[in-house]
Protein backbone atom coordinates (compact mmCIF):
# COMPACT_ATOMS: atom_id res chain seq x y z
CA UNK A 1 0.00 0.00 0.00
CA UNK A 2 2.99 2.14 1.21
CA UNK A 3 5.16 1.37 -1.55
CA UNK A 4 5.53 4.35 -3.67
CA UNK A 5 5.83 6.47 -0.61
CA UNK A 6 8.49 4.22 1.03
CA UNK A 7 8.37 3.05 4.84
CA UNK A 8 5.83 4.19 7.07
CA UNK A 9 7.81 6.48 9.93
CA UNK A 10 7.47 6.15 13.33
CA UNK A 11 6.08 9.79 14.12
CA UNK A 12 2.87 8.73 11.37
CA UNK A 13 2.79 4.90 13.33
CA UNK A 14 2.86 7.11 16.46
CA UNK A 15 -0.37 9.12 15.65
CA UNK A 16 -1.90 6.00 14.17
CA UNK A 17 -1.94 4.17 17.47
CA UNK A 18 -2.53 7.26 19.45
CA UNK A 19 -5.96 7.65 17.19
CA UNK A 20 -7.03 3.92 17.68
CA UNK A 21 -6.28 4.07 21.01
CA UNK A 22 -8.61 6.75 21.70
CA UNK A 23 -11.49 6.07 19.21
CA UNK A 24 -11.30 2.25 18.55
CA UNK A 25 -11.14 2.98 15.08
CA UNK A 26 -8.82 4.32 12.07
CA UNK A 27 -11.81 5.99 10.21
CA UNK A 28 -12.21 9.57 9.98
CA UNK A 29 -13.99 11.42 12.36
CA UNK A 30 -17.48 12.14 12.19
CA UNK A 31 -18.28 15.72 10.88
CA UNK A 32 -20.63 17.44 12.98
CA UNK A 33 -23.61 17.14 10.28
CA UNK A 34 -24.50 20.50 10.02
CA UNK A 35 -25.30 21.05 6.06
CA UNK A 36 -23.01 22.97 4.10
CA UNK A 37 -23.47 26.55 3.11
CA UNK A 38 -23.61 25.63 -0.33
CA UNK A 39 -26.39 22.74 0.56
CA UNK A 40 -28.36 25.50 2.35
CA UNK A 41 -28.22 28.25 0.36
CA UNK A 42 -29.11 25.46 -2.80
CA UNK A 43 -32.35 24.59 -1.37
CA UNK A 44 -33.15 28.50 -0.24
CA UNK A 45 -32.54 29.43 -4.19
CA UNK A 46 -34.55 25.98 -5.81
CA UNK A 47 -37.75 26.97 -2.99
CA UNK A 48 -37.13 30.84 -4.62
CA UNK A 49 -37.03 30.15 -7.85
CA UNK A 50 -39.81 27.82 -7.98
CA UNK A 51 -42.10 30.19 -6.21
CA UNK A 52 -41.21 32.82 -8.33
CA UNK A 53 -41.69 30.92 -11.36
CA UNK A 54 -45.18 29.82 -10.59
CA UNK A 55 -45.64 33.49 -9.96
CA UNK A 56 -44.21 34.73 -13.21
CA UNK A 57 -46.54 35.13 -16.56
CA UNK A 58 -44.01 33.40 -18.52
CA UNK A 59 -42.02 31.08 -15.76
CA UNK A 60 -39.31 33.52 -16.18
CA UNK A 61 -36.66 34.26 -13.02
CA UNK A 62 -34.04 36.26 -12.62
CA UNK A 63 -31.08 35.32 -10.21
CA UNK A 64 -30.53 38.96 -9.58
CA UNK A 65 -34.21 38.71 -8.13
CA UNK A 66 -33.71 35.61 -6.74
CA UNK A 67 -30.89 37.52 -4.55
CA UNK A 68 -32.68 40.23 -3.44
CA UNK A 69 -35.54 38.53 -1.72
CA UNK A 70 -33.32 35.77 -0.43
CA UNK A 71 -30.99 38.11 1.14
CA UNK A 72 -28.34 35.88 0.12
CA UNK A 73 -25.22 37.45 -2.49
CA UNK A 74 -25.67 37.28 -6.23
CA UNK A 75 -22.34 35.38 -6.64
CA UNK A 76 -23.44 32.84 -4.45
CA UNK A 77 -26.97 31.99 -5.88
CA UNK A 78 -25.15 31.99 -9.15
CA UNK A 79 -23.01 29.23 -8.02
CA UNK A 80 -25.94 27.43 -6.18
CA UNK A 81 -27.87 27.74 -9.73
CA UNK A 82 -24.97 26.00 -11.38
CA UNK A 83 -23.18 24.62 -9.70
CA UNK A 84 -25.18 22.36 -7.22
CA UNK A 85 -28.48 22.80 -8.77
CA UNK A 86 -26.58 21.95 -12.38
CA UNK A 87 -29.30 24.77 -13.45
CA UNK A 88 -28.56 27.03 -16.67
CA UNK A 89 -29.61 29.77 -18.40
CA UNK A 90 -30.69 27.78 -21.48
CA UNK A 91 -32.84 25.08 -19.20
CA UNK A 92 -34.47 27.95 -17.10
CA UNK A 93 -37.24 28.20 -19.96
CA UNK A 94 -40.72 27.40 -20.22
CA UNK A 95 -42.59 25.13 -22.50
CA UNK A 96 -46.06 25.61 -23.42
CA UNK A 97 -47.50 21.77 -23.93
CA UNK A 98 -49.78 22.19 -27.18
CA UNK A 99 -53.54 20.50 -26.74
CA UNK A 100 -55.79 19.47 -29.51
CA UNK A 101 -58.04 22.67 -29.71
CA UNK A 102 -54.48 24.72 -30.45
CA UNK A 103 -54.59 23.14 -33.98
CA UNK A 104 -57.14 25.99 -35.18
CA UNK A 105 -54.54 28.49 -33.98
CA UNK A 106 -51.87 27.07 -34.99
CA UNK A 107 -53.22 26.85 -38.42
CA UNK A 108 -53.73 30.26 -38.60
CA UNK A 109 -50.25 31.03 -37.60
CA UNK A 110 -48.81 28.98 -40.32
CA UNK A 111 -51.44 30.52 -42.75
CA UNK A 112 -50.17 34.11 -41.53
CA UNK A 113 -46.42 32.84 -41.74
CA UNK A 114 -46.45 31.69 -45.32
CA UNK A 115 -48.60 34.52 -46.42
CA UNK A 116 -45.44 36.86 -45.42
CA UNK A 117 -43.27 33.98 -46.87
CA UNK A 118 -45.12 33.14 -50.09
CA UNK A 119 -44.90 29.36 -49.41
CA UNK A 120 -47.38 26.99 -49.23
CA UNK A 121 -47.86 24.88 -45.65
CA UNK A 122 -49.21 21.54 -44.73
CA UNK A 123 -50.72 20.91 -41.60
CA UNK A 124 -51.23 17.80 -39.44
CA UNK A 125 -52.74 18.27 -36.47
CA UNK A 126 -51.08 15.01 -34.73
CA UNK A 127 -47.90 16.78 -34.60
CA UNK A 128 -46.53 19.73 -32.89
CA UNK A 129 -44.82 22.37 -34.46
CA UNK A 130 -41.92 23.05 -32.66
CA UNK A 131 -40.53 26.90 -33.31
CA UNK A 132 -40.28 29.67 -31.54
CA UNK A 133 -42.40 32.50 -32.02
CA UNK A 134 -40.17 34.73 -33.90
CA UNK A 135 -41.30 34.47 -37.44
CA UNK A 136 -37.02 34.16 -38.28
CA UNK A 137 -36.89 30.93 -36.12
CA UNK A 138 -39.00 28.60 -37.65
CA UNK A 139 -36.54 26.33 -40.43
CA UNK A 140 -38.08 25.59 -43.97
CA UNK A 141 -36.87 22.19 -46.14
CA UNK A 142 -37.83 23.31 -49.69
CA UNK A 143 -39.65 26.00 -48.54
CA UNK A 144 -42.34 23.90 -47.69
CA UNK A 145 -43.82 23.62 -43.77
CA UNK A 146 -44.46 20.06 -44.28
CA UNK A 147 -46.61 19.00 -41.18
CA UNK A 148 -48.58 16.44 -43.17
CA UNK A 149 -48.41 15.12 -46.68
CA UNK A 150 -52.03 14.69 -47.86
CA UNK A 151 -53.88 18.15 -46.46
CA UNK A 152 -52.67 21.22 -48.20
CA UNK A 153 -54.01 24.45 -47.58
Amino acid sequence: MRDSKGPITSSALKKVMKKFEATGSLASRQRSGHLTTAAAVATTVEQTVQSMSAVAAHGECSAREVSRQTGVSYGSVWKALRITLKWYPYKLQHKQELKPPDFDSRRGFANLEARLRNIRVVLDPYKTLNADLHLDAFHYKDDMISLHPSVFI
